[in-house]
């Protein structure tokens, strides 16, 4: 047994390695439909031919709320890359933060937002919430973080 776990580490440690990410040749995702990841003939994604969504922050500290309140953010960004930022999903980590987007191509140089909007009802203390963006470009979810505290009401 000992052997086989030894075996095991020392295959996934030899599986690793530094080099560019890469995708197989046959992709089966259903992200595929909305979204194209360009890659070379070797399977290497080519980082030259996608969106890049440049944002001027991506943390937003909402400092201390009182319990009920809620507070909006909207996350800029300019399209930096070479072809247009397709959104195809925006997740939040929790049912009390909306992330709001259009769902229009952000072309290369143009600018677009990601409005998050926290409901602090039946929150207290630390809060720290991520909306995931799903899209054609790298990293692949892009993270975008509120933080905060709520303080009930006494």
């Amino acid at each position: 047994m000992r052997r086989l776990l030894i075996f095991l580490v020392l295959a996934l440690v030899a599986c690793q390695n530094s080099e560019e990410p890469s995708v197989k040749a046959e992709r089966t995702s259903s992200l595929d439909e909305f979204i194209r990841i360009p890659t070379t003939p070797d399977g290497k994604i080519s980082k030259e031919e996608m969106a890049i969504a440049d944002f001027d922050h991506i943390s937003y500290n909402f400092d201390t709320i009182i319990q009920g309140e809620k507070i909006s953010h909207e996350f800029r960004f300019q399209n930096t890359g070479a072809v247009p930022f397709v959104i195809a999903d925006v997740s939040s980590s929790c049912g009390c933060t909306i992330p709001e987007y259009e769902e229009k191509p952000v072309p290369p140089g143009e600018t677009g937002t990601i409005k998050a909007v926290f409901n602090s009802e039946g929150r207290k203390g630390e809060q720290h919430k991520t909306i995931s963006i799903y899209a054609n470009t790298i990293p692949n979810p892009i993270e975008l973080r509120l933080e905060g505290y709520v303080q009930t009401q006494d």
